[in-house]
């Protein structure tokens, strides 16, 4: 699949259902639907960003988050950039160095093939002290407060 679908996908699961991530028997991360996770004032959420190509859309993205939902600041927020070039590359640094607050994650040479994402993902999570997770795509943005 490609990155967009992959996003895709990813967003409408966590969307539509609850989960908690779960370790099988061989090890691996797993999606568990059957257990929601209660969450409380305490929880602390990590936020992780996809985007590729689309550092304008990131930063209305965070704008947006800023003016409706503030209380984003205080949980963990990293996002996963894919560049293609040295201009969408630059867009993101200059983004980067506005947002001293988020933690960005750069794929390198722009690659957003299945083992990379996977890779870079599990290592975001790792290394997260939070309980939850949020994936976010940079096309979404917040219109009203989220309660």
């Amino acid at each position: 699949m490609k990155y967009v679908e992959w996003i895709f996908v990813l967003c409408l699961m966590f969307i539509h259902r609850s989960f908690a991530m779960e370790i099988d028997k061989k090890n691996k991360p797993s999606l568990n639907f059957e257990h929601p996770q209660v969450i409380n004032s305490n929880s602390c959420i990590q936020t992780i960003i996809f985007t590729k190509d689309r550092a304008a859309q990131l930063h209305l993205l965070l704008r947006t988050m800023d003016k409706y939902y503030p209380e984003w600041q205080t949980n963990q927020v990293t996002v996963l950039v894919a560049a293609s070039n040295p201009e969408y590359r630059n867009g993101y640094m200059l983004l980067q160095r506005m947002r001293k607050n988020l933690n960005f994650y750069w794929q390198q040479d722009g690659s957003t093939d299945k083992e990379a994402l996977n890779f870079s993902l599990q290592r975001i999570i790792r290394s997260s002290s939070c309980e939850l997770l949020h994936l976010q795509c940079d096309d979404f943005f917040f219109i009203n407060n989220y309660y």
